[in-house]
C-alpha cells in the first residue's frame, strides 16, 4: 500500500527501500506523523539489508513516501537526523528522522528589515525572497497561494535577523493573524502556499459500529484567559514625544507612575523615572535618575516598559471577563499588540481580543478509525486537515470536525491514528457535558440511565468486534491483493 523511495539529489534516480508489495522489502516502525501547525516528519528503522542502508546521507538524501493505492504523496522531505545504535545481542540499525520540505524555510537568515505600510501577503512575499537570495536553487520557493483573512496593512513589523525564515513567518504573520503554510514539490520545482486554512471537506464519515474502533476526550484548559493585560509598543528611552521617553534627562517630559508619558516639566512631586528594570521611582520635579556608578554585571540589561491601557482604564492595566472569572477564577495572560502606542486604540484591541476568545477550554479528541477508503473507492480517504463528519452519540458527538494531526503507521494500519478538534468549548457545553438536562433531571432518571447506559455498553462491545472483523478481514484482502499484483 505504501512505497518509499530515496534520492541522491534533489531529481536524482529514485531507489526503493520500503516495497508496497508482500516481500521482505521492509521499514520498521515506519511512521509519517503530519500536523496541520508543524513541519511534517518521518521516522523509521532501516536495517543493513536494505539497499539504502549505506547511502542515507545527513540533510543529502531525500525521501517520498507514496500511497500507492490512491497515487499520491503523503511525505517528501529531506533526512534530518540519523543513528545507529548497535544492541547487546548485536542487532545494528538505523533509527531516521525525515522532515517535510516545508523545513527548508530554517535554512536561511531573515535580513533585518523594518516594515511599515505592507499588508499581510506583501510580508510574506517579503520574507520569502530574502530566504530565496541566500539559499541553493532546489530550495527557492515559488509563491503560490496566499492569502490571510484581513490582508489590511501593517502599522510596524521587523524581521528579526536573529531568527531563521520560518520563525520570522511565524511571529509576524502566523500567530498574530493566523494561517497554515505547506511547500508543494511541483515539475518545476517547490512551491509555498499561505492560506487561513488549507483543508477541504471529506465524504467519509467517523461513526461508532462502522469505522471507528477507539476514542479518547482530552480538555485542554491551558489556554484559559479571563484577565487579560494588553501590552503595546515597547517605549523607546532614546526618543522622545509620540508615546516615548526613558530614563535619560535629555527626554522632553516624564513618565507618571502609571507609565504615561507627558511633554513638558513633570511639576512639583508628580514626576519620577523608571530605572534600567523598568521600575517606578518618585523624584522631585525631575524625570531624571540621580547620577550615580553603577558596577553591577546585570546593569547592561534593561527592562524596556510598553504601553499599557491604566491611562484610559481607570489606572488598571487589565482588562477583565467578570463571567468567566466568576467559573473559573483569575488567569492572568498578555497579548502584545507591537505596533500599537496610543492607549485608547490599544484597549479597544485588547477588549476585541478577549472578546473574540469563545472558548473557555479546548477539547480534542484522539481516535483510530479504520479507513473505509480502503474498500469503497468512492470514499473519501482520511486526510490531514480535511473536515468530517463525527457521530458518536455515546460521548454527545455529532458535527464537523477536523483532523489537525495525523499518524500513519505503514505496517501495521490499526496503529494508525488521527487528532480532531480543536473544538472551542465554551462555559455552558463545559458544564454540562453536551447534555440538554438539567442536574435535578440528571439526578431523578440517573438510575434509569444508569440501566440504559449497561445495555448500550453491552450493544457496543458486540459492535466493536465486529469492526475488528471487519477491519481484519480488510487487512487480509489487501495483502492477497499486494501478493497476486507481484
Amino acid at each position: 500500500m505504501y512505497r518509499v523511495t530515496i534520492r541522491q539529489s534533489f531529481d536524482g534516480e529514485e531507489t526503493v527501500i520500503h516495497s508496497n508489495q508482500a516481500n521482505e522489502l521492509k521499514l520498521l516502525d515506519a511512521q509519517v506523523i503530519q500536523d496541520v501547525a508543524a513541519v511534517d516528519t518521518f521516522q523509521f528503522s532501516i536495517y543493513p539489508n536494505n539497499p539504502g542502508y549505506n547511502v542515507i546521507q545527513y540533510l543529502q538524501t531525500f525521501l517520498r513516501v507514496t500511497d500507492t493505492r490512491k497515487h499520491r504523496v503523503i511525505f517528501d522531505g529531506r533526512v534530518f537526523d540519523m543513528s545507529e545504535p548497535l544492541g547487546e545481542d548485536g542487532d545494528l540499525h538505523k533509527e531516521i528522522m525525515a522532515e517535510d520540505f516545508l523545513a527548508v524555510l530554517h535554512d536561511s537568515i531573515s535580513d533585518f528589515k523594518e516594515f511599515a505600510g505592507y499588508t499581510k501577503t506583501q510580508l510574506f512575499r517579503a520574507l520569502i525572497e530574502m530566504h530565496n537570495r541566500q539559499v541553493e536553487d532546489y530550495k527557492q520557493l515559488k509563491i503560490g497561494q496566499v492569502a490571510f483573512k484581513d490582508d489590511s496593512p501593517v502599522t510596524y513589523a521587523f524581521a528579526d535577523d536573529g531568527r531563521d525564515t520560518y520563525d520570522n513567518i511565524t511571529e509576524l504573520l502566523i500567530t498574530p493573524y493566523g494561517g497554515e503554510l505547506q511547500v508543494r514539490h511541483e515539475a518545476d520545482g517547490l512551491w509555498v502556499d499561505c492560506l487561513p486554512q488549507i483543508s477541504d471537506h471529506g465524504n467519509q464519515k467517523i461513526e461508532l459500529t462502522k469505522n471507528l474502533l477507539q476514542m479518547t476526550r482530552k480538555v485542554d484548559p491551558s489556554q484559559l484567559v479571563t484577565v487579560l493585560k494588553p501590552l503595546g509598543k515597547a517605549i523607546d528611552g532614546s526618543n522622545s514625544g509620540s508615546g516615548s521617553g526613558g530614563s535619560s534627562g535629555s527626554s522632553s517630559g516624564y513618565f507618571d507612575e502609571t507609565g504615561y508619558w507627558h511633554e513638558g516639566s513633570s511639576g512639583s512631586g508628580s514626576g519620577g523615572y523608571f530605572d534600567e528594570t523598568g521600575y517606578w521611582h518618585e523624584s522631585n520635579g525631575s524625570s531624571a535618575p540621580p547620577s550615580q556608578e553603577n558596577n553591577d554585571p546585570q546593569s547592561e540589561q534593561r527592562g524596556i516598559p510598553r504601553v499599557t491601557i491604566s491611562t484610559v482604564n481607570n489606572g488598571s492595566p487589565y482588562l477583565r471577563d467578570e463571567a468567566k472569572i466568576a467559573l473559573y477564577g483569575v488567569q492572568i495572560k498578555s497579548k502584545s499588540f507591537d505596533d500599537e502606542q496610543d492607549p485608547a486604540k490599544l484597549k479597544q484591541r485588547g477588549q476585541e481580543w478577549l472578546d473574540s476568545q469563545e472558548t473557555d477550554v479546548i477539547t480534542t479528541f484522539q481516535l483510530n478509525a479504520v479507513d473505509l477508503s480502503l474498500v469503497d473507492v468512492d470514499v473519501d480517504d482520511l486526510r490531514n486537515g480535511w473536515i468530517y463528519r463525527t457521530q458518536v452519540p455515546v460521548m454527545h458527538v455529532d458535527r464537523d470536525f477536523r483532523i489537525v494531526q495525523q499518524t500513519i503507521d505503514l505496517n501495521d494500519l490499526s496503529q494508525t491514528t488521527i487528532v480532531i478538534g480543536d473544538r472551542i468549548v465554551g462555559a455552558e457545553s463545559s458544564n454540562n457535558s453536551g447534555r440538554g438536562t438539567s442536574l435535578n433531571n440528571q439526578l431523578a432518571n440517573q438510575g434509569a440511565q444508569l440501566d440504559s447506559h449497561s445495555n448500550e455498553i453491552d450493544t457496543l462491545k458486540k459492535a466493536n468486534e465486529d469492526l475488528q472483523k471487519k477491519y481484519d478481514d480488510v487487512v487480509k484482502r489487501l495483502g492477497a491483493l499486494e501478493g497476486s499484483s507481484s
